[in-house]
């Protein structure tokens, strides 16, 4: 379909394949990932999704594969966009095309691991709650591994504000509960964003504390770009958030530590 707009753990319940999970990629000239990305999509146990795959204008080879991709496997689905719109708006494209009750995310450089999507939508139906996320490995773009996230089982919207530790490729919500959530005007720092809203309206993130996804560390990111960080950080706590000048960079500055204690 192609539309146009300006070795993980077991799972911890049988889950029904009715259910259906719309998986949301946005994609900007991705080709020497993207085919990877997408097969671990493809690979996976539970088989009742759909990816949603927004190309965000690119200029290299990205489309070709994608449409590949699609022709083989028709629960993958290619949207273009000839505008370039950055990652939270492409991401929103996705979402109100999305068909499925259960809501995810995966850039086109990272991976899942095959029982990412059992794993945790049994969790969730489980403990009958509509948010999630999963701790997760990270490697370089050489394929070098680093390291893997330590996120606590339980994230609370106070312990979030000191640092994101929800990472995007992993994370899920239930539009039953929470309705189609769209990420903020930012061209940065939206997913932080979101999940700060999410949690506005829920007790809490739980976490599954096996990795289920491989993040990659690409240079010059947001991420490893520390200055260009808490610059965002500072802008969504105040547009977001509403947060005062003094609270912003309060919470700017625990970021920053949180950050610290980690290098």
């Amino acid at each position: 379909m192609n539309r146009l707009v300006g070795s993980s753990p077991e799972p911890v319940v049988q889950v029904s394949q009715r259910d259906k999970i719309s998986i949301v990629m946005p994609m900007f000239n991705s080709e020497s990932t993207v085919r990877r990305s997408v097969e671990s999509v493809i690979r996976q146990s539970f088989e009742n999704w759909e990816l949603i795959i927004v190309d965000d204008n690119s200029d290299d080879k990205s489309v070709n594969i994608v449409e590949g991709l699609s022709e083989m496997d028709s629960r993958v689905k290619l949207v273009r966009s000839y505008i370039n719109r950055g990652a939270g708006e492409t991401r929103n494209i996705a979402v109100s095309a999305a068909e499925g009750q259960y809501i995810a995310f995966l850039d086109a450089d990272d991976i899942w691991y095959p029982n990412k999507l059992e794993t945790q939508l049994g969790y969730m139906q489980r403990l009958i709650i509509p948010l999630s996320a999963s701790n997760f490995d990270i490697q370089t773009e050489a394929g070098i591994s680093k390291a893997s996230s330590n996120v606590p089982q339980i994230v609370e919207y106070q312990h979030l504000l000191k640092e994101n530790v929800i990472g995007c490729l992993t994370a899920m919500y239930d539009t039953q509960y929470f309705g189609k959530r769209y990420f903020p005007e930012l061209r940065k720092r939206q997913d932080y964003a979101l999940w700060l809203e999410l949690l506005r309206d829920c007790d809490s993130c739980h976490v599954i504390q096996e990795p289920l996804a491989c993040y990659t560390r690409r240079s010059g990111s947001v991420s490893s770009n520390k200055l260009e960080m808490i610059a965002w950080n500072y802008r969504m706590f105040r547009q977001t958030q509403h947060f005062s000048p003094i609270r912003a960079a309060y919470y700017v500055g625990w970021n920053v530590l949180n950050r610290l204690r980690k290098w």
